[in-house]
């Protein structure tokens, strides 16, 4: 089954270049169902078996978007645990003036990133070329 994050569309003004995206969460998909069904015709309701479908796919969005939600957690708890593994170990990475060597001294989350400090320096984790 595939996965869906989100329902994403994309605008672009006609003033300028610039494209606003926006995001369809499950609060804009409800509102979406209420006013077609507040604007329904009474002699041509909707189907009760489509308004099931459509109140189905709306769980079914939600469970996706938990699912990426505990995946994305998954993925970042996974990076910080090998960076945490790696602390007092010597790791290579490039960094402006040449490839660095030295253990590494520490490791944290910043946002979405992990980063370790590696000879006094923070990098992120994923510039890592080499461990011993």
């Amino acid at each position: 089954m595939a996965s869906i994050d989100s329902v994403t569309y994309s605008t672009v003004s006609q003033q300028d270049s610039r494209v606003v995206s926006k995001t369809m969460t499950q609060n804009d998909f409800l509102k979406v169902m209420i006013t077609e069904l507040k604007q329904q015709d009474p002699s041509k309701a909707v189907d009760s078996s489509k308004f099931a479908e459509q109140f189905m796919q709306m769980g079914s969005f939600q469970a996706m978007q938990d699912v990426s939600t505990n995946i994305k957690l998954l993925q970042a708890q996974q990076s910080l645990q090998h960076a945490q593994s790696l602390v007092g170990k010597n790791v290579s990475v490039n960094a402006s003036n040449g490839t660095v060597t030295a253990p590494v001294t520490s490791s944290r989350v910043d946002g979405a990133d992990v980063k370790v400090t590696i000879g006094g320096t923070e990098y992120k984790a994923t510039d890592i070329q080499a461990f011993y």
